[in-house]
């Protein structure tokens, strides 16, 4: 699991004691890597299955997905999901989109953005309306 470091900030405190589960045992299960350019040191509670990633995290990242195992994931972390996407390191970006209109807060994409081109892989509609679309990231030409 890949996180930023606002991402990281929010949930360091709260995960490694919490027992909410499905989600609690995958968060705190999984390795995960903080990426971080200003922050020295990371931790998770008593678990050792963390790293900070700070210098060269595009390389660093390419030999993470060459190594055998599962999908790494990211889960929030909007500044480095939109940073990954427009360096072509994501395979597939999933989005769920909320039946909520917020009126404000963070854009997943900052504002003057390029445009980015998409393939539409799935989608689902959840019983309580959230649509969950997953698409696959297109080079550009």
């Amino acid at each position: 699991m890949l996180l930023g470091r606002k991402t990281y900030e929010d949930w360091k405190d709260y995960w490694p004691a919490s027992d909410a589960q499905p989600f609690a045992g995958h968060i705190n299960g999984v390795s995960k890597y903080v990426i971080s350019n200003t922050l020295n040191e990371v931790q998770w509670g008593k678990s050792n299955n963390i790293s900070l990633i700070n210098d060269d995290h595009l390389e660093k990242l390419s030999a993470l997905k060459n190594q055998n195992g599962k999908n790494i994931g990211i889960h929030g972390s909007g500044r480095l999901v939109s940073s990954l996407l427009y360096a072509g390191v994501l395979d597939e970006i999933r989005l769920e989109v909320y039946p909520v209109v917020a009126g404000s807060g963070d854009r997943l994409f900052p504002e003057g953005s390029a445009t980015k081109s998409l393939k539409l892989l799935d989608q689902k509609v959840t019983k309580n309306g959230v649509l969950i679309v997953t698409y696959q990231p297109l080079k550009n030409t």
